[in-house]
């Protein structure tokens, strides 16, 4: 280290003493002499060296994460705006049935496009949702169809949920149809996911007045019987039963009213659900027990799906019903509603969000005149 301390005064000694003597520096020759640290400096101990090689490896230990942040950042910045680049949808529909298999990128970037903000008026698309429905019709007539293609159709459908529009409703009651394969369960599932969703944002009630849709989404409620031990057979009949709440109609209530005493939980929540939806009254017991019983839960949430924290979900969806049957019939009885949300609410267990949503739904109850011992206390 000392002869690397030498070599860097003799270094800067060298190049002061040759600017002094140049003809053309002599006027630096006073700004050297003043910014030239003076002999036996700090700058000149043996350990400046090590300073100021300590310096730069700290630097670049600095430097290094945040290059490599900056850069997974501008990676993600990139592909989202590359699958959202082209905005022609309907190209990409047209390039997916071309390729005559599933092709993800393609895919990822259409699904980007029809729930992104910007591009609202593409689930309006006619044309666009003929085209995906020609699509999914024609993956569905596969024979040679694997578990990529039954996740495709899958996909495929649920796209579809993402319109306002009648168009893919007659593919999808196709697409349940094919579902009754064992392979074919997730398809089903998606396809009477899809069939709420459109359900619920048509005007019309289109699918109420349905024959072929209300016969299948019948069918696929009676698929659990009491003794039904199979995952996805309990799994198709609760989703088909919360389709039926969101399609109503007179065949839909009286088919939910029968499913309110199911031997499984959950079709008797969805089918209280529904029935709340539309003001039926009957379906407070079962809210009152979605609000208290945290044991008898096959563990989906009303949607079919694995909940992480089915008891949680389950008295969030008991709240928002209550909510509806109150806004649909002014003279219903919630009284044991309401003592089920104080309980719930006073419950330490309870967790904040949950309690936050159970106050605020006894609250909405309370100010509509429901509350006939508490009114005003919270």
């Amino acid at each position: 280290m000392p002869d690397l301390r030498l070599h860097c005064v003799t270094q800067r000694v060298e190049y002061r003493l040759r600017v002094i003597h140049s003809p053309r520096h002599a006027d630096c020759m006073t700004v050297l002499q003043k910014t030239t640290p003076p002999a036996h400096t700090p700058a000149d101990s043996p350990g400046a060296c090590v300073r100021v090689r300590a310096r730069g490896w700290t630097r670049q230990l600095v430097l290094l994460p945040l290059a490599l942040v900056s850069l997974a950042v501008l990676l993600g910045l990139g592909v989202v705006w590359w699958s959202q680049a082209d905005y022609d949808a309907l190209a990409l529909v047209r390039d997916l049935r071309a390729a005559r298999g599933y092709d993800w990128p393609r895919a990822y970037a259409l699904s980007q496009l029809l729930r992104s903000p910007a591009h609202d008026s593409l689930k309006d698309d006619a044309s666009l949702c003929r085209e995906l429905t020609a699509l999914l019709a024609l993956e569905l007539r596969r024979t040679d169809a694997g578990p990529d293609h039954v996740q495709f159709q899958a996909f495929l459908c649920r796209v579809l949920a993402e319109f306002r529009l009648p168009h893919g409703i007659p593919v999808l009651l196709d697409a349940v149809e094919a579902g009754r394969a064992p392979r074919g369960v997730p398809v089903r599932i998606a396809a009477l996911e899809a069939l709420a969703v459109v359900a619920g944002q048509l005007e019309s009630p289109a699918l109420s007045q349905d024959p072929r849709a209300l016969a299948l989404l019948l069918e696929c409620t009676q698929l659990a019987d009491a003794t039904a031990t199979d995952d996805a057979a309990v799994r198709v009949a609760a989703t088909a039963t919360f389709a039926l709440g969101v399609v109503g109609g007179p065949v839909a209530v009286a088919r939910l009213r029968n499913l309110l005493t199911d031997a499984h939980a959950d079709l008797r929540y969805n089918a209280a659900t529904g029935l709340a939806r539309h003001g039926v009254t009957d379906s407070i017991p079962v809210l009152v027990a979605m609000l208290e019983d945290a044991s008898d839960a096959h563990g989906y949430t009303t949607l079919g799906q694995v909940a992480h924290a089915a008891h949680g979900q389950r008295i969030r969806t008991a709240a928002r019903a209550a909510q509806q049957v109150a806004r649909a019939s002014a003279d219903a009885d919630l009284q044991s509603v309401l003592d089920a949300l104080d309980r719930v609410a006073r419950d330490a267990s309870t967790p904040p969000d949950v309690r936050e949503e159970v106050v605020a739904a006894q609250r909405a109850l309370q100010a509509r005149g429901f509350d006939r011992h508490r009114s005003g206390s919270l």
